[in-house]
């Protein structure tokens, strides 16, 4: 019997960069409970990392500063996306699930900046690698659904209008590029909770967005946006309205806003160098929250 093509190929590390909601609209409820949003997705260069490489039997290793908060969060095993993207792909091509799966955890656990999303797209994008089974990004898009709203949005890792419960994306491009630095008070906010105290919040839904163009001409022109999700956030987490008045009187800060349900929140600048900056001056202030500068374009 012929050994399959990848019994005898090298590993395969794809990166899973931190999603970050530049802005996010809430603009109804379908039937089945789920919301439909507006949002304008941008990604990390940074952030978690899958390795794919060869094994008899399936296993899943977690390593990185965030492992633990993973593990204790119920978050090994086959309770992970990574574990179900595994299965989920593995099902749809026929094979058997013969991989073992490390994960470095460099994201925040239930932060906001989509870290199980991410992880959850970097291992489809990994496996359609490792199985050479060259999946288009409409099929990869439709497989990816089936593990959460924000998945096929991950599996870009370019700017992104997101439409629908996450399954509209319209590729763009930002008029401006600068630094960011994104902040979470290490406390974790599960989405379920927030969207729980928006629901209470009673708050009217927004309107759609007809004129995306206005909104991407520069970091200072998201402030006609806003995020819905950030007044529930806070009435759940109100460490979050302090990280929020911490990163306001930054030098240099263009925008202030928390990305997705939190509890990281970000400050964007003209340049990497004033996010840095910035970040080094927080991070005396505050030496316990978890903090990272990156670059958006």
């Amino acid at each position: 019997m012929t050994a399959p093509l990848w019994t005898a190929q090298p590993p395969v590390t794809v990166s899973a960069p931190a999603k970050v909601n530049l802005f996010l609209h809430i603009t109804g409820r379908r039937k089945n409970g789920y919301h439909e949003l507006e949002s304008l997705f941008a990604f990390t260069k940074g952030g978690d990392r899958v390795t794919i490489s060869t094994a008899p039997s399936y296993s899943f290793s977690l390593e990185g500063p965030f492992a633990e908060a993973l593990r204790e969060a119920g978050g090994e095993g086959e309770n992970n996306l990574v574990s179900k993207a595994v299965r989920l792909l593995a099902g749809r091509a026929g094979l058997e699930a013969a991989v073992a799966v490390t994960l470095e955890k460099n994201l925040p656990v239930a932060a906001g900046i989509g870290g199980g999303s991410a992880d959850a797209a970097a291992t489809l994008i990994a496996l359609d690698a490792f199985w050479k089974l060259k999946l288009s990004t409409a099929e990869l898009e439709k497989i990816a659904l089936e593990l959460g709203a924000d998945v096929p949005a991950c599996l870009h890792k370019t700017p992104l209008m997101v439409r629908g419960i996450g399954e509209d994306l319209t590729p763009v491009k930002l008029g401006w590029k600068g630094g960011i630095l994104l902040v979470n008070p290490m406390v974790p906010l599960p989405t379920p909770s927030v969207f729980g105290a928006y629901k209470d919040q009673g708050s009217p839904f927004d309107g759609r967005i007809e004129d995306i163009g206005s909104l991407l001409a520069g970091a200072s022109s998201l402030k006609k946006a806003h995020n819905a999700l950030e007044a529930p956030a806070i009435a759940v987490c109100p460490a979050v309205r302090e990280v929020l008045k911490c990163l306001a009187p930054l030098p240099d800060v263009q925008l202030v806003r928390m990305s997705g349900s939190g509890a990281t929140c970000f400050a964007l600048f003209d340049s990497a160098a004033c996010a840095q900056k910035a970040g080094q001056r927080l991070k005396a202030q505050q030496p316990d929250w978890w903090m990272m500068v990156d670059t958006l374009e």
